[in-house]
């Protein structure tokens, strides 16, 4: 093989691997300013409901998880379905919330449900478990993928540990979790997310070991009244990789540019 078609494959390869390694770099970006901005969407949209609607949707939410413990729902009917999903939908765009977990930079809007749809693009309620509005006899569960190539959801929540801590801010409502347990279990055993009398329980949710996904890591916080406060510094600090991974892949880009100018007067030469 002699000199120049050697040439026109390793530029060929260059572009190859700059876009398999700009892929995920690109996906990250997007995904996390699209969640920044359902966020903001979402609170801007809170900011709007008066106080005395906003009472209104937490006392049907209340009503809805007292039901929902006493085993009042069928809930495999149309019926119940039409009720989970009314509850906390503000102006019908199904989310519920959000979750935050600073410590990690996680910071995902919660939506109902927790079709693969819905996990796709941020953190989903597991429909038959509590409304995420806290409460006695209440255990809420929150699940999202970790490992996706195209985003990242639940996949440092692995890190956390007892005694971390995460957050639900939902309406106006922010409700504060201690980790108290962390378990490894198979996806039939349900019971690690059952309801306790008188407890005040939210669990997140994922599969493990990443890449297998037989499993389920289950990470359960109880409710603590102590606010979390929010370390400004530390915040910044959480937006930096943003700025990294825009100044890589704007790196990539130049490399990209200057094998495909390289490879197009290689071609156009000959």
């Amino acid at each position: 093989m002699n000199k120049k078609k050697r040439d026109i494959i390793f530029y060929f390869f260059i572009l190859i691997g700059l876009s398999f390694i700009a892929y995920p770099t690109f996906n990250y970006i997007t995904s996390t300013i699209g969640n920044s901005y359902v966020i903001a969407s979402y609170n801007k949209g809170v900011s709007k409901i008066n106080k005395e609607d906003k009472k209104s949707i937490i006392f049907n939410a209340k009503k809805y998880n007292k039901e929902l413990y006493l085993h009042k729902f069928n809930l495999k009917s149309y019926r119940w379905k039409k009720i989970y999903y009314h509850q906390l939908n503000l102006n019908n765009s199904g989310i519920m919330g959000y979750i935050d977990i600073n410590d990690y930079g996680i910071h995902l809007p919660i939506y109902h449900g927790s079709n693969d749809a819905v996990l796709q693009i941020g953190a989903g309620h597991l429909e038959y478990s509590s409304l995420p509005i806290g409460g006695r006899s209440t255990h809420a569960v929150i699940s999202a993928h970790t490992g996706l190539p195209s985003a990242r959801m639940f996949d440092q929540i692995c890190e956390l540990k007892i005694g971390s801590y995460f957050q639900l801010r939902i309406l106006n409502k922010t409700l504060d979790y201690k980790v108290d347990k962390i378990s490894i279990v198979n996806p039939s055993q349900i019971s690690v997310i059952k309801i306790e009398k008188n407890k005040d329980y939210c669990s997140l949710l994922t599969c493990t070991p990443m890449g297998i996904n037989n499993k389920r890591l289950v990470i359960r916080g109880h409710r603590v009244n102590t606010r979390i406060k929010n370390n400004k510094s530390l915040n910044i600090l959480k937006i930096i990789p943003i700025y990294i991974y825009v100044i890589f892949l704007i790196c990539l880009l130049f490399l990209g540019v200057i094998a495909y100018k390289k490879l197009y007067l290689f071609v156009a030469s000959h």
